[in-house]
C-alpha cells in the first residue's frame, strides 16, 4: 500500500537549485539559511565517492556492448510490433522477460532533439517508505524523498550514465557517485532515431544500497520498500532544474506516480498537457516508458 505523502508542498522562493545540499535531515520540511551547498552532478559530492564509469572499457568489453545494443535494439523493435498487435492490451513476452529478470527498463523521451552537452536528464528514485514522490525543490525540503538518481549528460563530453546515492553525511543528505557495472548497466541513446529519447537499462540490485549504508540506504523513519516513485528530471550546467513530469516544471511538487517491482508491467509516462515548459527546447521533457522484469 502507498504510504499518504504527509509532507506539507514546499516551494521554493526562487528556482531550486538541484545540487544544493542543506544541513538538515530528510524528512525536516524547510532548509535553514547559510546551508552549505553541494553541485549536484558537476560537483564533489563526497570524499568517499567511488570512481565514475568512463573508464576506458577493453576491446573484450566493448565488443560486449556492442552485442547489448544490438540486442536492445531488437528488444525496442520487438516490444513495439507487440503493442501493436496487441490492440491496447498489456504483453509481457516470456523469452524478453527471461533476458531482463531482474532488471529496469527506462525510455527518457523529450521534446525536442536531446542536447548532452549542455543539459543533463535525470531519473530519479525515492525506494524508502514512507515517502513520496521525489519533487525538483530540493534545497527547499533538504532532498526529501531522494534515494537514487540515474544522470546522463550535462557535462559537455560524452553522454555516460552516472549513479549517485544520497546517504547522511554529518548531518546533510549529499549525492555520492556509486560505480556503474558496465556489463549490466546499459545505455542506449536515440534509440528512437529522432534524438529525443534514451534508454537505460540496468538491474534493480543496481539501485539497492550499493553503498552499504545503515538501515539499507533509508534515513531514520523510514525502511527500504519495493514500491518505487520515480520522476524525471532536466538540469542546467549550473545544477539548476529546468524541467520535470509534473504540470509546474522546475516547482512542481503535484506530480505523483508509483511502481511496484515486484510486478512485471511496461508503463507508459505521458507528460499532462498545459505543464509549464521550460524556454531551453532541449530540456522539454515530454515522457517516456518505465517496464519492470522479475
Amino acid at each position: 500500500m502507498i504510504a499518504k505523502k504527509t509532507l506539507p508542498a514546499a516551494q521554493p522562493t526562487k528556482k531550486a537549485r538541484f545540487g544544493d545540499s542543506p544541513n538538515q535531515a530528510q524528512y525536516r520540511a524547510t532548509a535553514p539559511s547559510g546551508a552549505n551547498t553541494v553541485a549536484f552532478v558537476f560537483g564533489n559530492a563526497s570524499a568517499i565517492s567511488t570512481a565514475p564509469p568512463s573508464a576506458t572499457a577493453s576491446a573484450a568489453h566493448e565488443e560486449s556492448m556492442f552485442v547489448r545494443r544490438v540486442f536492445s535494439a531488437v528488444f525496442i523493435l520487438a516490444l513495439a510490433f507487440l503493442n501493436l498487435s496487441a490492440c491496447g492490451r498489456q504483453v509481457t513476452p516470456e523469452r524478453l522477460s527471461s533476458i531482463l529478470a531482474g532488471d529496469m527498463v527506462i525510455r527518457f523521451r523529450a521534446k525536442n532533439a536531446m542536447d548532452f552537452s549542455h543539459v543533463a536528464y535525470a531519473i530519479i528514485f525515492n525506494t524508502c517508505t514512507p515517502g513520496s514522490e521525489p519533487y525538483p525543490n530540493a534545497y527547499a525540503t533538504g532532498y526529501t524523498n531522494y534515494s537514487y538518481a540515474f544522470v546522463v549528460g550535462g557535462t559537455g563530453g560524452t553522454a555516460l550514465p552516472t549513479l549517485y546515492q544520497y546517504i547522511l553525511t554529518s548531518g546533510s543528505i549529499v549525492p555520492v557517485s556509486v560505480q556503474i557495472q558496465p556489463s549490466t548497466t546499459q545505455l542506449v541513446l536515440n534509440d528512437n532515431g529522432l534524438n529525443t529519447e534514451f534508454s537505460l537499462t540496468f538491474p534493480r540490485t543496481q539501485i539497492q544500497n550499493p553503498l552499504a549504508q545503515p538501515n539499507n540506504g533509508c534515513v531514520s523513519g523510514t525502511i527500504q520498500t519495493t514500491t518505487w516513485f520515480i520522476n524525471f528530471f532536466t538540469i542546467d550546467t549550473t545544477s539548476h532544474v529546468l524541467d520535470s513530469l509534473g504540470l509546474g516544471g522546475s516547482n512542481d511538487t503535484s506530480y505523483s506516480a508509483a511502481y511496484d517491482t515486484t510486478t512485471v508491467f511496461q508503463t507508459s509516462v505521458n507528460r499532462a498537457p498545459g505543464s509549464i515548459l521550460p524556454s531551453t527546447p532541449a530540456a522539454q521533457i515530454d515522457g517516456g516508458e518505465i517496464d519492470n522484469y522479475l
